[in-house]
């Protein structure tokens, strides 16, 4: 079997943007609940992409605070 890989070379360089932040609500001093948003922002040969990413959870803190 033979792989073979090509390399292109580009005109205009990519760019990526990233941004993102969280909070914690402590609802006791072993629980908490987490909510996080970031933004993503590609170009790409005239193309550009936004992207939000949400995320939401549980966090168990283990041990003595």
């Amino acid at each position: 079997m033979i792989l073979m890989a090509a390399a292109i070379l580009l005109q205009q360089p990519a760019r990526v943007r990233c941004v993102g932040g969280g909070v914690d609500l402590g609802l006791n001093k072993h629980l908490a609940l987490r909510s996080q948003l970031d933004y993503i922002g590609t170009s790409f040969s005239g193309t550009h992409i936004n992207m939000v990413r949400g995320s939401f959870g549980t966090v168990f803190r283990f041990g003595n605070p």
